[in-house]
């Protein structure tokens, strides 16, 4: 990307391995495709732009590359089919452990999508309830329960969701749970959501009102947006951002200040932005031919050492050092793990004989 063909394939190269072994040493992930999604043009799309990651491995999986930003330039959406093949591509990967849903994602321009916004809005300014706040919403009708349901799904406050319902559903959102047993479940998880509802008559043992109500979501954040350009690369400090409290759509991935603040930019991003998880990475904490000092572990002894690193990387990254003995044929090479610039630990195993 950006003219640097050689150094996107190393860098898609260490987070797939990064995710890879991640997988393999969790439990179940499952990976939901968004049904669209705001990606910038000429970037790179992640795993994470476009789908909602659930389980231990789901940041790891975020920052793989689905397309590359010469195809993304050309491609209007994501399939599963393309999320399949580029996971099944990598060695190690194992769909035992991960499951997938939906069919595809349609790719946004941050123009396109409000042009978008404006159409929608335009034609369903007749056909829609208002925006109201989920905790203002009665939990005895259909309604309220779908707003309840929508504000665990998507891990807010009831305070913290807004829903909009379409007016064609009233008749389905007026109904009062009563006696019911209700079975109401998300289909897609984007600004607007299909939502499958069933009320079962337990002691009948049927079915007694079922049917389809779609909702219009937002959710309210803090988020971090930008008050200048960063540049690709630059490290974020606070003079670089301010936080604040926001209505979003929940298929936004905004970071937080933790996750911002001390972090690399992946790619520009431009003043008055919200920063999203995607947009930000480790910095590097070694450059190849740095001088290290190395603490060896082995039992309770700690022993101090150096070494010249013998490739970038960031803190918690595992890379091979070189020993600093003036004859190159004495020199060895070991691995350590990254702790901070210019810092690593290795461990030493033993076992008793």
């Amino acid at each position: 990307m950006n003219g640097r063909p050689g150094h996107s394939m190393r860098l898609v190269a260490a987070i797939v391995a990064v995710a890879c072994a991640a997988v393999a040493a969790v439990g179940q992930t499952s990976i939901t495709l968004r049904t669209r999604a705001i990606v910038e043009p000429g970037q790179p799309v992640l795993l994470g732009d476009v789908a909602l990651l659930r389980g231990d491995a789901a940041e790891a999986l975020g920052g793989i590359e689905i397309l590359e930003a010469t195809r993304h330039r050309r491609a209007a959406r994501v399939d599963v089919g393309d999320v399949r093949r580029v996971l099944s591509a990598q060695e190690g990967f194992d769909w035992g452990v991960v499951t997938i849903r939906g069919s595809s994602c349609r790719l946004l321009g941050s123009g396109e999508r409000e042009a978008e916004r404006t159409t929608q809005s335009t034609a369903r300014d007749d056909d829609a309830e208002p925006m109201r706040v989920a905790s203002e919403i009665a939990t005895g009708t259909v309604r309220g329960r779908i707003a309840a349901m929508l504000a665990a799904y998507l891990g807010v406050q009831a305070s913290d969701l807004r829903v909009g319902f379409r007016a064609q559903d009233r008749e389905l959102l007026d109904t009062r749970i009563g006696g019911y047993t209700a079975e109401i479940r998300p289909l897609a998880v984007a600004s607007r959501i299909t939502v499958r509802v069933a009320l079962i008559d337990a002691g009948d043992a049927r079915i007694g009102v079922q049917g389809v109500a779609r909702v219009r979501v937002e959710v309210r954040r803090e988020i971090v947006e930008t008050v200048r350009r960063i540049r690709r690369g630059a490290v974020i400090g606070p003079e670089d951002v301010t936080t604040t409290r926001r209505w979003i759509d929940p298929e936004i991935r905004a970071a937080t200040a933790a996750e911002v603040i001390g972090s690399a930019a992946v790619s520009p991003i431009e003043s008055g932005r919200v920063v999203r998880r995607s947009d930000v990475r480790e910095p590097m904490a070694v450059r190849k031919g740095d001088l290290l000092t190395v603490r060896c572990v082995s039992g309770t002894v700690i022993l101090r050492s150096q070494g010249r690193a013998m490739a970038n990387a960031r803190r918690g990254e595992v890379i091979e050092l070189e020993s600093l003995h003036t004859n190159r044929k004495e020199r060895r090479r070991f691995r350590v793990r990254i702790t901070g610039p210019g810092q690593a630990v290795t461990i030493s195993r033993t076992t008793d004989p």
